[in-house]
């Protein structure tokens, strides 16, 4: 039996040895999807000790079907989303009528831009913005699930996205970090 297949089994027993060697490997990760939800480091490690005792008192809902690991982040990336909608209205984030006339402007990257840029630059977005682009473009959730998560229609997911995808631009653009907004496309 593997270590990861012992802890879990551990975890499945309530054994404290197991729940922190799984808090021990995963924290670090799980602390960052925390901090990129919220962008303030105390509130993130308030939520993740808080998503961690919740996490081994639910232990049973945990299947083999995919990775502890990424259990382990959807389960995070949900407990965020909750922690978000709990402290903001996401509700009437933007209005119907001008989500859908935006349209999507491809962004040419300086090539030293890194993660660190994108991420200090997205805990600075607004709420609605900096989650909706956490959930799409990092988490990799559709805009249909989105929508449901933040109980938003997918117009206003596809308008938050694109709003703070456009935000982050002119942020970095004025720090010299982006060359143009033009045809070259960077994910961000």
């Amino acid at each position: 039996m593997t270590l990861e297949k012992d802890l879990i089994k551990g975890c499945l027993n309530q054994d404290f040895q197991s729940q922190q060697a799984i808090y021990d490997i995963y924290a670090s990760k799980m602390l960052g999807i925390c901090y990129r939800y919220l962008g303030n480091i105390n509130e993130a490690e308030f939520l993740l000790q808080r998503a961690f005792v919740k996490i081994f008192t639910e232990f049973h809902r945990y299947t083999t079907e995919i990775s502890l690991e990424k259990w382990l982040c959807q389960t995070m990336v949900t407990f965020a989303v909750d922690y978000v909608k709990q402290k903001n209205d996401l509700t009437h984030i933007v209005d119907k009528s001008q989500a859908e006339d935006l349209s999507y402007e491809p962004i040419e990257a300086d090539a030293n831009l890194n993660a660190k840029d994108i991420i200090e630059t997205l805990k600075s977005l607004p709420i609605g913005f900096r989650t909706v682009l956490n959930l799409y473009s990092i988490d990799g959730y559709s805009h249909k699930e989105i929508s449901l998560m933040l109980q938003i229609s997918e117009s206003v997911s596809r308008s938050q996205y694109v709003r703070g995808r456009m935000l982050i631009a002119r942020i970095l653009s004025a720090k010299g970090r982006i060359q143009s907004i033009g045809n070259e496309t960077v994910k961000i």
